[in-house]
């Protein structure tokens, strides 16, 4: 992987020397971008998958994703259900909570959703028409799931897009 170098303001001021080392950032640092090399800012699309209650990694470094999340929810007399899009820092507590669906007693729900989420101010908007914050997002999230429950059958499904952009703000 190539890496990527950091080019300073005072090299490439007005009458600042063309050097080897500027030249050769200027030459590296596009593919160092598109490999998602250490440092480099973060542009390439990057797909992650996950069924029901997968824990998913790799928003390391991201500012925001783009979530494609599918669910289906039964329940039955006095039963409930609900869908979550849940995010953490650490992969095993998930603070940021994003609530999708609930259905209650003796019902039956299957959705398709798109999320835009920006990491840093956990603000969301939703295809099917909602806008919020994710409630106590953590602070760089590196994780994901998606947790669909019922009484009487559950299913879910969800494919995260991180990128380097703000997100929903």
């Amino acid at each position: 992987m190539t890496d990527y170098t950091i080019i300073s303001n005072t090299q490439v001021e007005p009458e600042a020397p063309v050097t080897s080392e500027l030249m050769n950032s200027l030459r590296d640092n596009p593919l160092a971008i598109a490999e998602g090399a250490t440092a480099a800012p973060r542009v390439a699309l990057k797909a992650i998958s996950g069924t029901n209650t997968a824990i998913k990694s790799g928003l390391e470094g991201y500012q925001g994703g783009y979530f494609i999340v599918e669910y289906y929810m039964a329940t039955g007399q006095g039963g409930s259900g609900s869908a979550v899009l849940e995010f953490s820092n650490d992969g095993a507590t998930f603070p940021g909570t994003l609530t999708l669906d609930t259905i209650g007693s003796e019902n039956v729900i299957a959705k398709t959703d798109h999320i835009q989420v920006d990491f840093a101010t956990g603000d969301y908007v939703r295809l099917l028409g909602s806008v919020g914050t994710v409630g106590s997002m953590p602070t760089d999230p590196t994780h994901f799931r998606l947790t669909v429950i019922s009484n009487s059958g559950a299913s879910g499904f969800v494919l995260a897009m991180p990128n380097g952009g703000n997100a929903a703000s």
